[in-house]
């Protein structure tokens, strides 16, 4: 496997031949810091710099936004016919009052 291999570079000192996760791993252990400077297609980058590229390149992608289904349809209120309760026992007296008995 042909895996890119990066050389950094702080106050002097080069580190050469990291492989990117040579570096995430430096980067983890307190090893490298991102105030080094790299070497990337001829050019010295910040390491922090570079690091944000590549972090950037390995993203997920956002997740799809799944849209709720429609709702269901409800039928019409008024198409379904409701019986009427019926009950033996009489409705209670309207706010505790004694109602008379109707004549019958």
């Amino acid at each position: 496997m042909n895996e890119t291999t990066y050389s950094l570079e702080w106050r002097g000192a080069r580190k050469s031949a990291l492989s990117y996760a040579d570096i995430e791993a430096g980067l983890v252990t307190g090893d490298l810091h991102t105030l080094y400077k790299i070497h990337v297609n001829g050019k010295w980058l910040v390491l922090r710099d570079f690091v944000e590229q590549q972090r950037a390149l390995f993203v997920p992608p956002p997740a799809r936004q799944l849209t709720p289904p429609p709702p269901i349809p409800q039928p019409a209120s008024d198409t379904l016919p409701r019986p009427e309760p019926q009950s033996a026992v009489p409705p209670p007296t309207p706010m505790g009052k004694a109602v008379p008995p109707s004549p019958s």
